[in-house]
């Protein structure tokens, strides 16, 4: 059994050199990597390390790429700033700016990328793209997202002292959004659901936590028959963690709408 995950420190990135030697590491490694939130500096530092203008600049696009944040059905810049002349806001990066240089990339990228992590991401940017409106990359990355939950659940059972379960909750969220904004799928979200509440055993009360939050704050995918057996969970983890008292009685009250 492995003790720790790979870091992005740990990389010795001289052994890549080519972008595809590079895409295939990371296929193999963004979700071990994810436990440390490192793609982003894994990619920085094999940016840091080519010499070729052109490679450089498609690393550089995948480093913007992990500057993007998504929150639910919410995408957010990495850095916001006012710029001092027009009071107007600058973004880092920015995604009509982004998709612009890179959006053929991207849909490259969507395709070839072997890895779910990465796969959900690329896809779930294509949706949120300025440039044009297709639903097939809001489902692509809903389906990604549920498969990379999964995979990222195994790969924690294989290293019991590892506990970043957040990325977990995390996705989650993302692919919620995701359900709302595409309507579609809602099957898929439950039956994840109901495993990550009763079947996944090694995930905290915490996580779930959390969960429960995102079902509450997203109403209109989940109804009260959608929360049986949530109110059990609360009662079972409060010797782990004391559960917030408004979302308590915010779930006794779903139950007695029903």
């Amino acid at each position: 059994m492995r003790n720790a995950f790979i870091e992005a420190k740990d990389i010795d990135c001289t052994q890549f050199t080519t972008l595809s030697e590079f895409y295939k590491f990371l296929d193999n490694h963004a979700l071990e990597l994810e436990v440390n939130h490192d793609v982003l500096e894994a990619w920085v530092k094999f940016r840091d390390q080519l010499t070729n203008p052109e490679d450089k600049k498609i690393a550089q696009w995948e480093i913007d790429c992990f500057c993007f944040s998504f929150i639910g059905d919410s995408l957010f810049s990495f850095s916001v700033s006012i710029d001092k002349k027009t009071s107007k806001p600058n973004e880092y990066p920015r995604l009509d700016k982004f998709q612009e240089e890179a959006y053929d990339y991207l849909k490259s990228r969507a395709k070839s990328a072997q890895s779910n992590l990465l796969s959900a991401r690329y896809n779930h940017l294509l949706w949120k793209s300025s440039v044009t409106k297709n639903r097939s990359y809001g489902v692509a990355a809903l389906n990604y997202y549920i498969e990379g939950i999964h995979r990222y659940y195994k790969l924690l059972l294989k290293n019991e002292s590892n506990e970043n379960f957040i990325p977990i909750g995390r996705y989650f969220e993302n692919l919620v959004g995701l359900v709302t904004e595409i309507n579609l799928h809602l099957d898929k979200v439950y039956e994840l659901t109901d495993f990550l509440f009763f079947k996944a055993e090694i995930i905290p009360f915490y996580i779930k936590h959390g969960i429960v939050e995102t079902m509450l704050k997203y109403h209109k995918v989940f109804k009260p028959k959608d929360f049986c057996g949530v109110l059990q969970l609360f009662e079972n983890g409060k010797g782990e963690a004391t559960a917030r008292t408004d979302n308590f009685c915010g779930l006794q009250h779903i139950f007695l709408l029903q």
